[in-house]
């Protein structure tokens, strides 16, 4: 009878960890971000890049290289799709809200880019939608370099 109980236990268990993964893959919830949503392979180039803080009001990727602002012709709302996702690596290189609302909005990271867009680990949601998948770069080494 022990074992009769024990594997009654067992598929007990076993079905309600389904039911919790199904119901977290298939979340009708608007605006819900589950773990497809994250980027998986990332690249083993390590790169360094500058980007600034964009405050779209909108759930959106905010974060837009540099490079793109030497053109003096570039208008960055025209081109929102250029903005990426910032993921840390850890927590101790982690841009924070603290650097944001004190005005710093450009930084020099060096990192690596996931191989497939996505959404970030970090994204913290603004709003009740949900972001559209964008290029995501993750940071092991943030610098402010400009307020």
């Amino acid at each position: 009878m022990n074992k009769k109980i024990t594997i009654l236990l067992i598929i007990f268990i076993t079905l309600i960890g389904a039911l919790l993964c199904f119901k977290t893959v298939f979340n009708k919830e608007e605006g819900a971000i589950t773990f497809l949503d994250y980027p998986k392979k990332i690249s083993t180039k390590i790169e360094t890049i500058e980007v600034t803080y964009i405050d779209w009001a909108c759930a959106c990727a905010n974060w837009l290289p540099t490079t793109y602002l030497e053109n003096p012709d570039y208008d960055t709302t025209e081109n929102a799709s250029d903005c990426i996702f910032l993921e840390a690596e850890n927590n101790n290189a982690k841009i924070n809200d603290i650097h944001l609302a004190n005005g710093a909005n450009t930084f020099r990271l060096s990192g690596s880019y996931y191989e497939e867009q996505g959404i970030s680990r970090d994204y913290k949601k603004i709003t009740s939608q949900k972001p559209e998948k964008a290029k995501v770069f993750r940071y092991t080494k943030a610098e402010l370099i400009k307020k």
